[in-house]
């Protein structure tokens, strides 16, 4: 079957407007220069939504509709590696300056695929680190990392197959012994709680085990907090003061230190009775400013292992 030119042209540009990825028609700009400058950003924008959804969806991206589109999702870049693909529509009406840009895929791709091999050289590193430190704290940093560098890469090699282009080397291999490593030492990693037995190191214990699993025994495999709180009471003109200063070390078990958290002491007062201040403090303890930065400075050691 015959088809008359002007149609076979008006098919060939359908079909090359559809590999194109295209930003919002900028309007009432001063000059051509900021009218393409605007223009190109919300180019990067459209290109960098594409990570946050479906890639293999084959719709043109205008601004409206970006702006509606997910974005909880981190976009890789907001600038183009190689804007100068990038071909513009302009104009000018009586509103001032105007102008569209627009990239094929495969230009598009290009900028995908340099950001791609960068995160999978930081995956390989990331997951080394992960796989030989035995410290707690590093331990949690590098898997953190891994899952959010793993995320990243998926996004990505989607968007790649959804564009037709190359990908990216597989590093499923590399995530799955990320992922048995770190489930091994959920497994076997225990946290002890180590204490003086008075009534400020049961008082901040009861508190902190809500928010991590710990025990109170021996330190023989995983890590340690080790607690200690001077108590301390004075009488003064206006009345009996008593006092905490608390202090936790957290530890490995052949006692190497690898951090301490230190507090301003905790006070308690009664104009005439010791007990009275004690009981005070006892109870105005577990909402002592401390305890907040405590706690978050906790989740950074405490394993973040999946129930």
């Amino acid at each position: 079957m015959n088809f008359p030119i002007g149609f076979l042209v008006l098919l060939l540009a359908i079909q090359a407007i559809a590999q194109n990825i295209c930003g919002t028609q900028i309007l009432g700009a001063k000059n051509q220069e900021e009218a393409r400058q605007r223009a190109l950003a919300s180019l990067s924008q459209a290109i960098n939504s594409r990570i946050s959804y479906n890639s293999k969806s084959e719709e043109i991206i205008d601004g409206v509709e970006s702006s509606q589109k997910d974005t909880t999702i981190q976009s890789i870049s907001s600038e183009l590696p190689n804007a100068h693909n990038a071909k513009y529509t302009d104009g000018k009406d009586k509103s001032g300056y105007s102008s569209k840009a627009c990239m094929s895929k495969s230009d598009a791709a290009k900028g995908f695929a340099e950001r791609g091999r960068l995160v999978a050289d930081s995956l390989d590193l990331v997951s080394h680190v992960l796989l030989n430190t035995k410290h707690p704290k590093h331990k949690n940093e590098a898997w953190h990392k891994t899952q959010m560098l793993w995320n990243e890469y998926t996004r990505i090699q989607n968007l790649l197959e959804g564009w037709d282009a190359k990908p990216l080397a597989s590093k499923t291999e590399t995530k799955e012994k990320a992922d048995n490593d770190y489930k091994n030492y959920c497994k076997n990693m225990k946290i002890h709680w180590e204490d003086t037995g008075n009534q400020c190191s049961n008082a901040v214990f009861a508190k902190l085990s809500k928010k991590a699993s710990m025990e109170k025994s021996a330190c023989k495999s995983g890590f340690r907090f080790r607690f200690s709180c001077e108590e301390k009471c004075e009488s003064h003109a206006f009345g009996v003061e008593c006092s905490f200063e608390p202090s936790l070390a957290i530890e490995n078990c052949s006692k190497e230190r690898y951090s301490l958290l230190a507090a301003k002491p905790a006070t308690g007062y009664d104009m005439h009775n010791k007990n009275n201040a004690m009981k005070n403090l006892i109870d105005s303890l577990p909402k002592a400013v401390f305890f907040e930065q405590w706690e978050k400075e906790i989740r950074e050691w405490v394993p973040q292992c999946a129930n």
